[in-house]
């Protein structure tokens, strides 16, 4: 379990790397109770615990892809109302393509649906 601990504080700014250390620990862990160096509690228990480290590490890298988007977005609108493009804007695609992108947790698509609607309102009241 401290290997683990090492790993995660180690590469978890770096979630690939990180996540593929976890299956190298995974694997030894895996061949450990195939030779019964460890037995079936400590394997689950490692198991385990490795799965809720890379479903943290997933969830972190989730988040962030969602922020750098989100900010790519708003950098988008920002550059297309400045260059008179605004009306151009399709929001219900905008919308069509959260509610069609099936990795985005509900509370995440809730978050984005309201952005696109805020976007849109302020453009309506500009327009």
């Amino acid at each position: 379990m401290e290997r683990m601990d090492d790993v995660y504080t180690q590469y978890k700014m770096n979630p690939r790397q990180c996540e593929a250390e976890f299956n190298k620990i995974r694997t030894k862990v895996m061949d450990d109770f195939k030779f019964s160096i460890i037995d079936e509690r400590k394997f689950n228990i490692l198991d385990k615990r490795i799965d809720e480290y890379i479903l943290e590490i997933r969830a972190e890298l989730v988040h962030t892809r969602l922020r750098e988007v989100r900010k790519r977005l708003e950098e988008d609108l920002q550059r297309m109302k400045n260059e008179g493009d605004a009306e151009d804007i399709d929001f219900d695609a905008l919308v069509q393509m959260i509610e069609s992108t099936s990795r985005l947790a509900e509370e995440d698509r809730k978050e984005l649906r309201e952005l696109v609607a805020g976007w849109r309102e302020t453009h309506q009241s500009r327009a």
